[in-house]
């Protein structure tokens, strides 16, 4: 079974991970969502999981571990977010895998 869906205007604040995609689940989108202060990462893509679509306009500002964490090999367009700073620097860390996050919101009141 796959599963495949969509994350839009949600409030996911103060987890464990934020949003985990796994063995063949797929997400069509995530967009204006606040994924902030969860305990490991915000968002955690499996090696394992299925298509991953856009993750746009959302705070992702805040979690202990990595902002986007994606562990699987195609790059996830995640552009027009907030990783809690607009130092270049500061979002470079926010993110690992192959993840294009240029262009990034310059403050937290965007989304």
């Amino acid at each position: 079974v796959y599963f495949f869906c969509s994350i839009h205007q949600n409030r996911i604040i103060s987890n464990g991970t934020g949003i985990r995609v796994k063995t063949g689940g797929a997400l069509s989108n995530a967009s204006q969502n606040y994924v902030t202060n969860n305990t490991a990462d915000g968002i955690l893509i499996e090696a394992t999981a299925g298509t991953i679509g856009t993750i746009n306009d959302n705070d992702l500002s805040g979690n202990a571990g990595l902002d986007i964490n994606n562990l699987a090999g195609a790059t996830v367009n995640a552009t027009c977010n907030w990783y809690g700073s607009n130092v270049p620097a500061t979002v470079a860390t926010r993110v690992s895998g192959p993840v294009t996050y240029i262009p990034y919101l310059s403050n937290g009141t965007d989304v």
